[in-house]
């Protein structure tokens, strides 16, 4: 005779059932937030990008390009390098890197003939309201990070030293 299997559900069930719902309604609100114009509660994002050691040719350079849309990896940003000003600062040595193997750095004392200052660049862009890591392109924006600073023309790299955050 043969007996007859009964189904119970077992504490091992419950879980893997529960974890099962709770994915596909996670995902469900995820697509649901997408369509219903989650992106469109945006914040704008206002910072400064000192760029220390620039040499004042550069500096004038980059800034016969402002006010210019940002770029990040090939792809226009939502947001704008809108102006910039100087501040005189003195430089005693260059550091140059190899450009066929990034790690090896030389420096080299700068040259007394020319002008440096630190540039200090106004930025604006807009985020999600509600991101936490202040995303523009895909580089984070939080004071004192490294900022790499692009526009069609030109990359930099500075430090961010201010920033605010209004609701749009």
């Amino acid at each position: 005779m043969k007996k007859e299997r009964t189904w119970k559900f077992n504490i091992v069930d419950v879980v893997v059932i529960l974890v099962i719902v709770a994915a596909g309604l996670f995902f469900a609100g995820k697509f649901l937030q997408m369509r219903t114009g989650y992106n469109a509660n945006m914040a704008t994002l206002r910072f400064e990008v000192e760029v220390p050691g620039m040499t004042r040719d550069l500096y004038e350079e980059v800034v016969s390009y402002l006010p210019c849309q940002m770029t990040a990896s090939g792809e226009w940003v939502d947001g704008q390098i809108l102006s910039a000003d100087w501040e005189p600062c003195e430089v005693t040595y260059v550091q140059f890197t190899n450009p066929a193997n990034g790690s090896e750095i030389q420096w080299v004392k700068a040259d007394p003939d020319v002008e440096y200052v630190t540039g200090i660049f106004q930025c604006e862009a807009k985020v999600l309201a509600n991101d936490l890591l202040n995303k523009v392109g895909t580089q984070e924006i939080r004071i004192g990070r490294n900022h790499y600073l692009k526009g069609r023309e030109f990359e930099i790299i500075g430090n961010i030293r201010k920033m605010t955050r209004e609701a749009s």
